[in-house]
Parts: C-alpha cells; structure tokens; sequence
C-alpha cells in the first residue's frame, strides 16, 4: 500500500462515482472542473483522476486506484443511491478517511436524497440515501461543501454557456484553488475575454464564432444573475416583513432572517430594518417555568428563579454566571437585597435561603430557614438589608431578622383578618417604615419601622394581587384580578388617597414594578402583555408602549439600573416551534424601552438640552447634552470624556471643526481646543463671538463659522484666539437643523422669519449674496440639509413634509418631491455623509429614515420612536456614516449605524435558524445559516 505521505501530490481532484449510473454526469463535471477559470494557452486548469480516463490496462485495478488516491489532494464523491451502494466508491471513502481529512471530501448530488441535521451535526440518515452511511456517519464535524448536480444527466447538458454548470463548477475549483466563489467566477469571466481577444487577432472567422458562444454566456450569466439579484432583493423584502411580524413572538427567529435579508441584499430597506433591531427584546430561556426574575440595583446582573433553581446571568453577554440550587420543588419569591450583596429564594416547600452574591460567579449560601412548611409566595429586604419579609400561601407574613453572616431568625408574624388573608402581593416602602401585603379585596399597610412589632396603619381598596411602591415611597401600585392597577397616595398612610386607576389588561394583573426614575410603571398580566405607563403625574397616567409576545402570564417584572431595560419573567415559550405550540417551557424577555416607549436606540445619554448634537470627523467623540459632554463612543456604550462648560441655561449649540481639534460651543458662543478630549481649552471667552446662539456650523474648509442667532453670522475663524465676524445674512434665523453649508462650501441654505428658504452665494463669506428663495410646498419650512453631492437639498416643514429640491444651480431651485410623512412639525433633519439615507424628526415623536437613492421618490425604510409629543428631536449623523445622534430636552439617543456591528449583534443574541425554520421562510435555498461562519 502506497501512503499518502510517500508521493507527492499529483492530482488535484480524484472524482469517485457509480460507473452504472453517473458516467456521463461524470465525464460532463470533469471537463467543466478542468477548463474553469482557464487561460487560453493552457490544456487545463485542474488535474482530476476519473478511472475509465486515466487507468491504463491492469490486472489489478486497486493498486493503481490507491496510487491515483494517495497522489491527489481531493476527493469529489458523486453522491447517488447507486454510488452509495458501490464496491469500488466505498472503498476509496474508506481510504480516504484513513489517509486524509474530512475536510477534504466535496460531494456532487447526482441522484437521491441528501439531508444535513443541524442539530445532530451529521446527516439525516433516515432520510439520506445518496450517501454510504456505514463509511460516513459521524465523520463530518460541519455540513460538507456540496453542490446540486441532479439536473445534470448527460455530457450534451454540460454547456458552457449554463449558468447552472458554471456555478456548480466555482462551488468546487474555488476551495481546491483556495480562492473565493466570487474571484474565481471573475477570473473566469476575464480568461474568457481573454481568449477572445486572442482568438480575434489569430482568425477573424472563428473570432466571430467564439465571440458570440462567450458572448451569449457572459449575456446568459449576466441575465441570470440580474434574475438572481431580483430575487433576493425580493426575498430580503420579504424576510425583512416576516422578522417585524415575528420580532415579539419568535424574536430569536426573527434576529436571524433580519441577518439573512443584509446577506441576500444589503442594501434597500434593510439597514432601517437593522436599525431598528435593537427594540427586538433578548431572550432567555428557562429550565422549566420561568417564575421570577431580579436585577441588580448596582451592577449589570440578573437573577432568574426557575424549576431547577435560579441563574445568576450578565445581561450584557447574557452570560450564566452561577446556578444556584438546593431547593425544595421549583424556586420563587426572588429579591436582592439594595446594598446589592444579598440574593433571597424562597421555593415550594416553604424554605428560605439567603446566598452571598458579591461575586455573582462564586455565590454562596450564608443562611436558610423555614417558612412554616408553605409555598413561598413573595421576599421582599428592608432597605437596610437587615431583615427580610416573607409572604407565604396561607395568608401569612414573616419577618426574618438577619442577624448574624449566618442566621435567619424569626422576628414577627402577622395575618390579615378573619376573611382576608395576606397570600398576593407583598412590597416594603423605600423608607423601610411601611409594609404593604395584599390580600383578597384589600391591602393592609403595616408600620414595621420596629421590624418585631409591626403595626396596622390602615387598609385600602384593591385587589392586591402584586404590589409595588414608587422610588420616593409616596405612592403604591396595586395591580389586581379586577383588571386594574390603583395608585394610592401613601404619603399618610392614616390617609391614603387613590389618584387614578388605570385598565385595559385582562386576565387579571400578575406583575407591576416602577423605573428607578419613577416616572414608568411597568404593568404586567395574566394575558401575557406588558403596559407601560407614564405616570410622572399620578393623576392622570398616560399609557405608553405595550410589549406583546409573551404567551403565557408576567410572573414577575424588573427594572435595569438605568431604566433602559425591562425584565419580564413568564412561564411561555422562549420561541414558538413552527407549529406554533412546542418550544421551551419558558423565558426571561429583555425589554429596550426609553422611559414609557419602546425603544430602538443602542444607547441613551442623559442631559439633552434640543440643541443639535455634533460628531467629530472620526465618529469617535459626540459633544451634546447639558453642561455639553464630550463622549467617547469607539466602545460599547459611551463614555464621558470631559465637561465643556456652558454659559446659560439653555444649554449649548455645539459644532467640531473638520479638523476636529477645536469646538464651537454657545450661547453666547466659545471655541474651545479640544485636541486633548479630556482636557478642553477655552480659546475665546464667552460671549465675545455673540450671544444667544441656537446654532453653530463650520464650512466644510474649517475657517468659516455660521452662528445662529437672531439672524446667522458668518465669523472668519482661522484665528481661533480672535474670530472676526464677516457678515450677516438679512432676515434670517436659526432654531437648530435650519442652517446648513452645501458640501463644498460655496453656498449655505438658511430659513427665513417667515418659513423660507433661503440659498446664498457665500464664495465672498464677506459679502454674501441671497441668490433664491424657496417657499414651502407644504407650511413652513423649519429645517434643512444638503445631499453629500450637494445637488439636492432637503427641507422639512411644518406641516411634516419633507421636500426635495435639486439645487445644482442655486439662483433656480426646482422641487422634486414634497411626502408628508409626520403628524405635525418637522424639527429635526439630518443626512448620511457616506450613504443616501437622511433622517427626519417630528413633533409626533417619531425617527424616520429615508432611501434618497432617488431624490425624486424618498422612500420611507423605517419608524424609530424618539422623544415625546411636541418635542421633536435634532439630529446628527456621524461624518463617517456609523452613528446616529438624536437630542432632545431630556435626553440624547444615539444608533449604531454601522451594518456589520449590528449584525455581530444579532447573531451573538440568537441561535442559529434551523433547518424546519429555513425550510419555512427560504423553501427555495439551500439550508445556510447566516450566523454559522
């Protein structure tokens, strides 16, 4: 026997196949296999061994098969039910398996059925028949590369022109060549117009021949791939509908057909498909049903309780931290203690265990006891962390004293009277001087400021089936099985009052919990739903956002630390079979909301101040917010740099330079050197540029500096110790994104006092030259932005119209369009340096983004929620294209724009499609989850 190492390598490919079935289909791929991508003056490319061609007479054939084996570098399997079945083809799979690796076997389906388990990680071999399962089962550690060759029966169908063969053949040559599908079909193509252009200087007549065969092949593949490219584009659209369709129900699925839709056409209306991803919530599935869940009041740490215990996750990476296990029956009744160093449990069988959670990798049991042998039900620490609370099934309520590192001892029990037990909800006041324990109908306020001699204050009406008390202790949330949710004033408990009740759930509330803020009341019920409430005036709560998807009742609901985040724990399914029944029992669901709304961005800074947020060149530094901030954004979230101080109340209009070194900033206006982000430097004291400014905008070169204020200003700033103002532009005005310089700096757009625009000739900056004036289509004009080519300029309205204008010449504007997309003002507009994509705020508190592909029909790609009713955001795209910032006078949001991060995303937050879900949404491909390399 001849072993591999003993002779080099001789062939590139040994083609192993069924003589009786696939000679023809043999002989018809070996000839496309040679000749693809290969130049004229060369036989072939490759060298395949294919015995009836290159075996010489032997009396003994497998010597000679062993040599052309062990001289070869693949091994091409032509898969059919005959060749599974044949001597000679499961002989040379077995050498091969012994000699070389798996990795190196390519299979060509001629015939029969090949099918890949995802979950197995093998063939489906109750299905598979094209295939010898006794050398093969168990061999591959990854799907093999193959390719679908059962249209191909006979050598006359292996055209050259066959877009089919071609495609087939690059599947092949490209790993065994170690190029790309895509540079070899390229190089393909260029040897093909090669040899024309030989064939033409050598013979005239058969240029003419050989002209129009490649030709019609190159036409031929050209046509199928402009077909193919229509379909993707097709399929992308559609994948894009079924992901928003599922993005509450099946959101794992959906991440991953959004990751499907980029790879089949990443352009169109995917990237605002993308954008908009982060409001898909994250999912955590549960062993057994998900019965609670706790967020850490200090660190990025969640607690999960389920049947076999509770997992301590990083809700960042949705990382398992620890398990915790030992109880009794399934665990329930979850809460940390505020100083964030104590996890309680309570389970089944009426035991309490108190876990040491200062690192959350290394927990450790410090304490248990027994609730009087009952259902666990609610824990809830007093804010000192010295005792805890216990509400057991039996109407019941224990104080635990934590006396010692290891002790739990009872200090107090209390009940509910004769026809009202204490077996719902259970809360302890921010203060820690009042209980609240609900029972059926009513809910009793206890004063347990002496922890072993509580004391009934009072009772109020409700249903107290889950409770919570607001940040600040004044009020108290009382969601019950009448559908309702009561907030009661418990400033004086003596004299509770109820402020409002709020409705529309049904099944009855099983869950409510307030933001750290206050100002949100998360409201959870029986149905599976999740109402948010802005409830900053108690009075008169304004329903927000409802968060649909969970299958089953809210168990339990958490708070992140900087309210950004939502926890809902509820006994469904993590993600819905296609059958849409069968899944896991259930999931921990990991909510982006921005106070009462979903939210969409990646980020949220405090402080806005509805000034227009400004990028540096890189994307690497924003300064907004008030006092303005500069943040370092090249990480995950950003991060605070510097404070530039600010000169009034109002906060600052901010602007960098090109350059990026120095920061315009006012009112009254400053320019700071902020070469060292952590240290600015002031260069012109406050006040001496001008005062009451609401915007400020370099010129593309740097040395001209638009201020506006009353009326906008050019300043000359090449001395940034000493700006000399220019001029001012008559009748103009400025509120924000309503000033803007046309890329290459010979003209500026401003809107008048009357809602006009106004286009200036500014090559003199000195004397400024009003060359056209544009009313509005539609009110008035309050915004503008010029395209990143300068010919078209944008201009939002009043009315919420955004218009285009092709403005190549500036003295005669001419309108190309006028969509009304908002309900009411457009406030904010900005445009994608790198990409024709603009983005519009508006009164009705919504983020649209818009294909300008063709600026004569913008298109609409996508809705993100941002700011509130009548307060429209500004808004800024980062120079390189990667983010989006949107201020408002709360807040500052900012998106990660750029696809390939979004993407990473995604893929890490889900788990990969599989092949039934596939076969559902994408019947027509070839199972290739996009997440898998």
């Amino acid at each position: 026997m001849t072993d591999s190492s003993d002779a080099a390598p001789h062939y590139d490919a040994f083609i192993s196949y069924s003589h009786s079935w696939d000679n023809a289909v043999a002989t018809a791929f070996q000839s496309e296999l040679q000749s693809m991508a290969r130049p004229w003056y060369r036989w072939r490319m490759l060298r395949t061994f294919r015995d009836v061609t290159n075996l010489t007479a032997s009396p003994g054939l497998w010597p000679d098969i062993e040599r052309a084996l062990s001289q070869s570098q693949w091994l091409v399997v032509m898969a059919s039910p005959a060749a599974a079945g044949s001597f000679w083809v499961r002989k040379e799979i077995r050498w091969w398996l012994t000699h070389r690796s798996p990795d190196t076997i390519l299979i060509a389906l001629t015939d029969g059925t090949l099918l890949w388990d995802e979950d197995a990680a093998d063939f489906d071999w109750n299905r598979t028949n094209a295939l010898p399962r006794e050398e093969l089962e168990g061999v591959f550690r990854h799907q093999p590369r193959w390719v679908d060759l059962s249209w191909l029966h006979t050598p006359e169908q292996a055209n050259r022109a066959d877009p089919r063969m071609i495609e087939c053949a690059a599947d092949f040559v490209a790993p065994i060549r170690g190029m790309s599908k895509d540079e070899l079909i390229g190089e393909h193509v260029r040897q093909r117009r090669r040899t024309k252009r030989w064939v033409r200087g050598t013979l005239a007549t058969l240029t003419v021949l050989l002209v129009l065969a490649a030709s019609g092949g190159i036409i031929a593949l050209q046509q199928r791939s402009t077909a193919i490219a229509r379909q993707y584009q097709a399929t992308s659209r559609q994948l894009i509908a079924d992901a928003q369709n599922l993005q509450d129900t099946q959101p794992d699925l959906a991440r991953q057909l959004l990751v499907e839709a980029y790879r089949l056409d990443p352009h169109g209306g995917v990237l605002g498909a993308l954008l908009s991803s982060a409001a898909i919530p994250r999912v955590v599935s549960v062993g057994g049903l998900a019965r609670g869940v706790a967020y850490s009041p200090h660190r990025n740490l969640i607690a999960i309780a389920g049947n076999s215990g509770v997992t301590l996750y990083d809700p960042g990476r949705l990382a398992v931290l620890a398990h915790l296990t030992g109880q009794h029956g399934y665990a329930q009744g979850l809460s940390l203690s505020d100083d964030d160093r104590m996890l309680a449990v309570g389970d089944q069988e009426g035991y309490i265990r108190l876990f040491d959670v200062t690192s959350p990798t290394r927990p450790r049991l410090l304490a248990s006891a027994e609730a009087h042998g009952a259902i666990v039900d609610n824990t809830a620490f007093t804010p000192d962390s010295r005792h805890l609370a216990v509400g057991i099934d039996g109407g019941q309520v224990l104080i635990f004293d934590i006396g010692g590192p290891n002790t739990l001892r009872l200090a107090a029990t209390f009940t509910g009277s004769p026809t009202t037990g204490l077996s719902d909800g259970l809360a302890i006041s921010p203060d820690g001087r009042l209980l609240a324990a609900g029972g059926d109908n009513i809910v009793q306020l206890w004063d347990v400021s002496q922890p072993d001699r509580p004391t009934l204050r009072e009772q109020v009406q409700g249903s107290g089936q889950t409770l919570a008390f607001s940040p600040d202790g004044h009020l108290l949330a009382v969601g019950g099985r009448d559908d309702t949710v009561r907030l009661w004033d418990v400033t004086q408990p003596k004299d509770a009052r109820q402020d409002s009740i709020m409705n529309g759930q049904r099944l009855g509330i099983s869950a409510v919990a307030f933001s750290h803020s206050g100002s949100t009341l998360g409201v959870g019920a029986d149905d599976g739903t999740i109402q948010l409430w802005q409830v900053s005036d108690p009075l008169h709560p304004v329903p927000g956002s409802q968060l649909t998807g969970h299958s089953s009742g809210i168990a339990q609901l958490a708070f992140s630390r900087d309210d950004r985040t939502l926890a809902s724990a509820s006994t469904d399914g993590a993600a819905l079979g296609t059958d849409g029944v069968s899944g896991q029992p259930g999931t921990v669901r990991l909510w982006n909301i921005d106070g009462a709304s979903r939210s969409a961005a990646q980020w949220e800074l405090s402080g806005g101040t509805g000034t227009v947020p400004a990028f540096d060149r890189t994307g690497a530094t924003l300064a907004a917010g008030y006092p303005t901030r500069l943040w370092d954004t090249t990480g995950g979230a950003p991060t605070v740099l510097s404070t530039v101080p600010s000169f009034g109340q109002g906060g600052n209009a901010v602007a960098f330079s090109p350059n990026a070194d120095t920061l315009a900033a006012g009112a009254s206006v400053a320019l700071w050197d902020v070469r060292d982000r952590a240290h600015p430097r002031p260069l012109v004291p406050g006040g001496q540029a001008v005062t009451g400014a609401s915007s400020v905008v370099f010129a593309p070169a740097g040395s001209l500096l638009a201020v506006g204020a009353d009326e906008v200003q050019l300043w000359d700033v090449r001395n940034r110790g000493k700006p000399v103002q220019l001029s001012k532009l008559n009748d103009s005005r400025s509120k924000g994104n309503d000033v803007a310089f046309r890329p290459d700096g010979k003209a500026l757009a401003s809107v008048d006092h009357a809602g006009k625009i106004q286009l200036w000739d500014i090559a003199t900056p000195s004397r400024p030259v009003q060359r056209a004036t544009i009313k509005a289509a539609h009110g008035n004009e309050d915004v503008v932005a010029f395209t990143s080519d300068g010919r078209t300029l944008l201009a939002g309205s009043s009315a919420g119209a955004l218009t285009t204008w092709d403005v190549h010449d500036v003295a005669h504007p001419r309108q190309l369009a006028s969509p009304i997309s908002h309900v009411g003002s457009i406030g904010g507009l900005a445009y994608d340096p790198q990409a024709p994509l603009a983005a519009s705020a508006g009164e009705d508190g919504n983020l649209l983004l818009w294909d300008m592909s063709d600026p004569s029909h913008p298109a609409v790609l996508a809705s993100l929620q941002v700011g509130g009713a009548f307060d429209p955001a500004l808004l800024a795209f980062s120079p390189n294209g990667e983010k989006l910032a949107a201020e408002t006078a709360t807040e500052v949001q900012v998106w990660d724009a750029q696809a390939p991060n979004i993407l990473r995303r995604l893929c890490a937050q889900s788990p990969h499609i599989t092949p039934d879900q596939w076969k559902q949404y994408l019947p027509q491909m070839t199972y290739d989850p996009p997440c898998a390399s």
